[in-house]
């Protein structure tokens, strides 16, 4: 019976949420030098990481990028510039929430009239050279990725997988499981100086905030997606349920794919539509991240100083997380590593608040996991729409009418190339 309990200790949620507990029960036990040790192998866990992201961030925007085939680049374009859309608005709408609802919550006492006296610090620091700024790693990816696919250059396929499965590997054996000793070096350090009962008793209106957020937020978009039908929005709910439901257990939208597919199909009026854009946009169409990292980080910004940055500042982060986004690694909390560098530059958090930020990330994945894949069911019906609107004569009413075809336009034969590549990676 005990060894079927500790097998859970294997997953990351579950560790990550006894580091918070045995920080929280028996942080004040630790004395000071003990806090210390630990709070200097986070650190240097932190710069390693920090010099190894633009590398894990181009070679994830390389090789999707890659991933599409020359053929019909209007339909792909399409799919991609609406994807980023989507993300900035995103960011932007949780922005505006942000700012309107957080200084309703409840009166609290920030974390620097909290903290103690004392301030920890690392014993050392690596600081170790950072080639290329992450933000340049991102847009590197994105020029050499869509010249390299539609060039079809042959051997730069080989180099963008080889490099993807290298990052891959290194964050799934080498970051992932020294992670919670990462976290509980930070959180040791907020606790000791006072900081972290403040934050987690305060972020539990955030979470319902931004749950809200997210449901109210999924619903205008089936609503939008659904021509502003009823009958039909309520259908189109009832068909992504099951994707949502299963994506919620497996905490993995590559996981939930097939799932997500068949969903998807019985919402649209050509299926091809579905066995393209979701495949495309499994990793880099992530609502429940663009909606709740950023309301989460604004709301710890908000936590520590009490003041939210300028609109052209947010603005810029939004534009940047819409871009970090097509960089998103398939591993547990890559949907929030990859913006790490972001939070920092754009948005201003510290390292502490970063790591609470993973931390409160990883810990509702799965909720994140589900709003994820019920966002690309509403994404494929809007961009369907979109698409026959600009590319064809699509009809509501007529279920037997098909894409036009014309020179301008693509065709199924255009199409079947994009869905092997999308599937295959």
């Amino acid at each position: 019976m005990l060894q079927k309990y500790l097998v859970h200790l294997k997953h990351l949620p579950v560790q990550l949420v006894l580091c918070l507990v045995l920080a929280l029960s028996f942080g004040h036990f630790l004395n000071y030098a003990t806090i210390q040790v630990l709070f200097t192998a986070s650190c240097v866990i932190k710069d390693i990481l920090i010099t190894a992201l633009p590398v894990v961030i181009f070679a994830y925007i390389f090789d999707a990028l890659l991933g599409l085939d020359k053929k019909a680049p209007l339909l792909l374009i399409t799919i991609l510039v609406m994807v980023f859309l989507s993300n900035v608005i995103g960011v932007l709408v949780s922005g505006g929430v942000a700012h309107t609802f957080l200084p309703l919550l409840s009166p609290f006492k920030t974390t620097a009239d909290l903290a103690q006296n004392v301030t920890v610090n690392p014993l050392f620091e690596l600081h170790l050279p950072q080639l290329i700024a992450p933000d340049m790693a991102m847009f590197a990816g994105i020029g050499l990725g869509l010249m390299a696919s539609f060039l079809k250059i042959d051997i730069a396929k080989k180099y963008a997988q080889f490099l993807h499965m290298s990052v891959t590997w290194f964050l799934q054996k080498t970051f992932i499981p020294v992670l919670p000793i990462y976290v509980i070096g930070f959180v040791l350090k907020l606790q000791y100086e006072g900081a972290l009962s403040t934050i987690i008793h305060s972020y539990f209106q955030v979470f319902v905030l931004a749950i809200s957020l997210i449901f109210i937020y999924l619903n205008i978009l089936y609503f939008i997606g659904s021509g502003f039908k009823i009958g039909k929005y309520f259908d189109s709910l009832k068909n992504m349920l099951p994707a949502g439901v299963t994506g919620f257990s497996t905490m993995s939208s590559a996981a939930t794919l097939p799932v997500t597919l068949e969903a998807a199909e019985k919402n649209l009026k050509d299926p091809r539509f579905a066995d393209l854009i979701i495949p495309t946009t499994v990793n880099i169409h992530l609502l429940g991240d663009v909606l709740a990292i950023p309301l989460t980080g604004l709301a710890l910004l908000w936590f520590k100083t009490g003041v939210f940055p300028g609109f052209e500042e947010y603005f810029l982060f939004a534009v940047m997380f819409g871009v970090a986004k097509f960089s998103c690694a398939g591993v547990p909390g890559g949907g929030v590593l990859v913006i790490l560098p972001v939070l920092h530059k754009y948005l201003g958090l510290d390292q502490e608040m970063i790591t609470l930020m993973t931390t409160i990330y990883i810990l509702q994945d799965s909720i994140f996991t589900a709003s994820n894949i019920m966002g690309n069911g509403a994404f494929s019906m809007i961009v369907e729409r979109i698409c026959r609107f600009f590319f064809g004569n699509g009809d509501d009413n007529d279920q037997e009418r098909k894409i036009h075809r014309t020179e301008k336009d693509f065709s199924e034969s255009d199409l079947e190339p994009c869905v092997r590549r999308t599937k295959a990676s």
